[in-house]
């Protein structure tokens, strides 16, 4: 998807005839609780991951400008709604959540923003194809996670929410794995970096922010009885798709390294 398109469709999620009253009759879960508290934590983190963005080579391409702009806006008000769900169901967050979640953010994470903006202008074009690859990743899953909240909730409400939310995940996910697919096929020797970089280094979203073990639980939460197994295909086929990463299995990794064990696994 162009980023042109992208622009031209893009706007804040429209809740205004959402019925807050049949979803508080409807109610959410303590783990509906806990899965909604860090999605919404994370979308309103997405300010955060931009500031970090704009110091990398990444903005020296004016189409990646354009999308940051429509994704940080449209992102800021998924994690709005998520909030409002949260506090008309009992569950309401801290006034200044943004502040308080990004000071438990660990110190590697934060020196991992200033090397990346150090390491951007010696990687140049392949930081960007590193870049798109990994913002295709994350866009992925993170659809993966709203899905999966679609089909174990009995809240209607949060249902039609996240619904809407999704829609405008698949147009990230879209720009994102398009562009780094053009990027992979015009310039087969920043294939071997980003294989490299997503094997070694990649992590789910959250992670940095979130402990190891918020990270583990959502998505034992989610993906857990089985259904696990199917988001670790699903990821590792759509990425391997993109040329040079075929075979790739970085949530396979990840998965049995971190959540499989608290499933009883081996």
């Amino acid at each position: 998807m162009e980023t042109a398109r992208v622009l031209e469709i893009s706007s804040k999620l429209d809740i205004s005839d959402i019925d807050w009253e049949a979803a508080k009759a409807a109610g959410i879960t303590e783990e509906e609780e806990f899965i909604l508290t860090y999605f919404a934590d994370i979308e309103a983190q997405t300010i955060i991951y931009m500031r970090d963005l704009l110091h990398t080579t990444a903005i020296d391409d004016p189409g990646v400008i354009g999308f940051l702009s429509a994704w940080n806006y449209e992102e800021y008000f998924h994690g709005e709604a998520l909030a409002k769900v949260l506090d008309v169901c009992g569950n309401p967050l801290q006034q200044d959540r943004i502040a308080a979640v990004r000071r438990n953010a660990t110190w590697g994470e934060k020196l991992l923003a200033w090397v990346t903006s150090k390491v951007s202008r010696f990687l140049n074009d392949r930081f960007v194809t590193l870049y798109m690859t990994w913002g295709a990743v994350q866009e992925f899953t993170t659809h993966a996670g709203y899905q999966r909240i679609r089909e174990t909730t009995k809240n209607p409400v949060l249902d039609e929410i996240v619904k809407r939310i999704m829609k405008q995940e698949r147009v990230h996910f879209s720009w994102y794995y398009n562009n780094a697919k053009k990027r992979l096929e015009a310039n087969p020797s920043h294939r071997k970096l980003v294989r490299f970089m997503l094997e070694r280094f990649w992590s789910p979203v959250g992670a940095g922010v979130k402990t190891d073990e918020e990270v583990a639980r959502l998505f034992t939460d989610l993906f857990g009885e089985g259904y696990g197994d199917k988001l670790v295909t699903d990821v590792d086929h759509k990425i391997g798709q993109l040329p040079g990463m075929d075979g790739i299995q970085i949530m396979g990794s990840w998965f049995s390294g971190n959540v499989q064990p608290l499933l009883g696994r081996s």
